[in-house]
C-alpha cells in the first residue's frame, strides 16, 4: 500500500521543491526497508551462533561422557560435578517457583 502512495505523489510533483520532497519521502521509506531486512540479518545470525553453541556443547559432553568411561578419575569427578550443579539450580529456580 505504501508502494501506491509513494508513486502517486512522485506523479503528481509539479515544482522542484516538490520533487525534492517526495524524493526525500521515498529515500525515507527505503531505509526504513533496509532497517528491517538488517534486522532479519541478526536475527539469523543469532540463530547461528545459538546453533554453533549447541553443537559445541554436545561436543563436550560426549568428550566428557567417553573420558568418564574410561575411568578417569578428574572426568568422573566433573560429571558429577555437573550432575549436582544442575540439580542445585533446578531446586533453587523451584524454590523461588513455588
Amino acid at each position: 500500500m505504501r508502494g501506491i502512495k509513494i508513486l502517486s505523489i512522485i506523479r503528481y510533483v509539479s515544482t522542484a521543491e516538490d520533487m525534492s520532497q517526495s524524493w526525500r519521502l521515498r529515500r525515507s521509506f527505503q531505509i526504513v526497508d533496509l532497517g528491517l531486512n538488517t534486522a532479519d540479518i541478526d536475527f539469523f545470525a543469532q540463530n547461528e551462533v545459538f546453533s554453533s553453541f549447541s553443537t559445541n556443547l554436545k561436543g563436550s559432553a560426549s568428550r566428557l561422557t567417553r573420558m568418564a568411561k574410561q575411568g578417569d578419575t578428574v572426568a568422573v569427578l566433573k560429571v558429577a560435578g555437573i550432575f549436582i550443579g544442575a540439580g542445585l539450580l533446578i531446586y533453587i529456580i523451584l524454590g523461588w517457583i513455588f
